[in-house]
């Protein structure tokens, strides 16, 4: 079997972003998972993705997921319970209309991830640092 090796570019100077990124390196215990800052990315094809308000992962193929796709290939190689989640979010995506519901729902959260950054400090389920 080939191990499967993703790259994830991410917004660095998103707190909410940087929090997941560090979840996702915590539980990523084969390390099949890089997580780069999009500002350190030289992918030429770049200029055409979403960068600010996206995630975009691709893999060693060069095949290129986006926004509810992308957190689902970066759980779906997580051990256990985890990457069977990530692993169902792809298959149910491939319905146009479920893959748009996560979308809009990823789209929800992206928009707005300074806000939810700071909810999740007054909660006390994020660093402080995570809302500049």
């Amino acid at each position: 079997m080939v191990t499967q090796r993703l790259t994830v570019l991410y917004d660095g100077d998103c707190g909410l972003c940087r929090a997941c990124v560090n979840w996702l390196a915590r539980r990523d215990l084969a390390s099949l998972i890089e997580c780069l800052p999009a500002s350190t990315c030289t992918w030429e094809d770049l200029a055409d993705l979403p960068l600010s308000d996206t995630v975009i992962a691709r893999d060693q193929r060069g095949v290129t997921y986006l926004r509810s796709n992308a957190v689902a290939k970066s759980l779906s190689l997580l051990p256990g319970g985890w990457g069977r989640v990530g692993r169902f979010v792809l298959a149910t995506n491939s319905f146009s209309s479920i893959q748009s519901m996560n979308d809009w729902l990823y789209q929800l959260i992206a928009r707005n991830r300074l806000e939810v950054s700071r909810v999740l400090v007054r909660l006390r389920l994020l660093d402080e640092q995570c809302t500049v």
